[in-house]
Parts: structure tokens; sequence; C-alpha cells
């Protein structure tokens, strides 16, 4: 048993939707020449260079699925970030670890936001329950490249993981505005201008994985985490509900 409420239904949420998202993001990175470099400073702030490339100490909570995937999922990831990086070279980057992938479903907390109450809290905790016959499968359909110089790997829902939000914002109350529309597994980050031959080494290396990557994945809970650290270098979860496989 599927826990749909409201109105909406997954159907409404069409996975080719969120393919003509995907390609729009994409799309405009292939269109320039590099990255933009106000966007790509933006993504330098969320780390500190002083020993080596490492994500900042940034206090946030959401609501995320995986964390960890499958193995299948982590291997066909990590073939995928060791390609990209020999094309990367000495430029800078970052590199999610493929054990701290994960798919954001909502925030309940922005890490530039310390006036969300505990009301919230009991909130998300109350509404995830509610998921606990829904079962939940993805596929993992490719990656790509983004102006700020954001990696992130191209996911399907079927509609399910959008559904999912949707329900969750209508339950939880106080949100922040900003939120994902997408289903996306966040890869890495480029984080200093390429040449012309490493973006058309990089267009080249994505496109022809996009037409011959796929993988489905059984998600097995729903985390309710508080992210001390960017990219899930240090969490806790709050709450964790399991999920039925089918």
């Amino acid at each position: 048993m599927s826990y749909y409420r409201n109105k909406l239904t997954c159907d409404e949420f069409s996975n080719r939707e969120l393919e003509n998202s995907y390609d729009l993001a994409w799309n405009e990175f292939k269109s320039k020449d590099g990255f933009h470099l106000e966007y790509l400073n933006q993504s330098r702030d969320l780390f500190t260079f002083k020993n080596g490339i490492s994500p900042k100490d940034l206090n946030v909570k959401a609501v995320i699925l995986g964390l960890e995937f499958s193995q299948n999922i982590q291997n066909i990831i990590k073939v995928f970030q060791e390609k990209l990086a020999s094309i990367i070279g000495c430029n800078d980057y970052y590199l999610v670890k493929t054990k701290n992938l994960a798919i954001e479903v909502i925030v309940t907390k922005w890490h530039d936001e310390n006036n969300r109450s505990e009301i919230v809290d009991n909130d998300v905790l109350k509404s995830i329950k509610k998921f606990i016959d829904t079962s939940l499968q993805i596929e993992l359909k490719g990656y790509q490249i983004h102006t700020d110089g954001c990696i992130v790997a191209r996911v399907f829902d079927n509609g399910l993981i959008r559904k999912l939000r949707y329900d969750l914002k209508i339950d939880i109350k106080d949100l922040p505005e900003k939120q994902s529309s997408w289903c996306h597994i966040p890869v890495g980050r480029i984080l200093s201008q390429i040449s012309i031959d490493q973006k058309n080494k990089i267009e080249n290396l994505i496109d022809n994985l996009n037409q011959n990557t796929h993988a489905v994945e059984n998600i097995s809970s729903i985390k309710y985490i508080n992210e001390e650290k960017w990219f899930m270098e240090r969490y806790t979860i709050i709450d964790e509900i399991k999920l039925p496989i089918r």
C-alpha cells in the first residue's frame, strides 16, 4: 500500500518533464565556453582550500534518500568520477565520497537560517512516518555538469520522489522557500575554470555515458538528517523510516 492522500498522483510528475528540466541545465553548460565566474565563485564559497579542498562546516537539516546507496550504484558513479578526474587534471575540484551520495527530498533548515523551531522537526518526523508502506525505486541514467561547476547524476523516479516532496510540503509548515524540484544525486563540483579542450572532452564523456548508463535502485529508507559538513562529510541521523522493497 502506498500513501497518496492528496489529489496529485505520481502520473502528474512525469519523467519527460524531469528530463526536459535536466536537459535545459545541461544544454546551457554546453552552450557556453566555460563556467559562469560568479556562479563558480559561489561554489568555491562552499569549500576551504587551506589543507587541500574540503567542504565547509555548514549546518543543514533535510529529508534525504540514499546515504548509502547500493554498492552497484556507488561503483557506477565511482567509475564516472575517475574518468572525469582524469580530464580535469590539476584543476580544483571536489568529488563526493560514494558512501555519502544522497538525494535531497526536502530541506527544513539551510545553513544560514538559525530560527527554525523544534515544531518543524516534530512535523517532519510525523510526516515521514506516514510513508512507511511506500516503496520507492529510482533509475540512474547518466550525468551532467552545470555552469556553476556542479556535477550531478541524472536520476528518474516515475514521480515517486516528487510526490513524496509534494506531500511533505503540505504536511510541514514554515519550510524554507528554496527547494529542489529534481531527483538528482550531487556527485561533486569543479571549482576552477577549465579549458575549451577539457570542456569538449567532458561533454563527449558525458554524452557517451548518457547513452549507456542505466541502473535501477530500490530505496530502503527515508532519513531525516542534520548535515554538519557539506556533502555529507559529517552528519547525524535524526530519524530513519525503513521502506518495503518490492
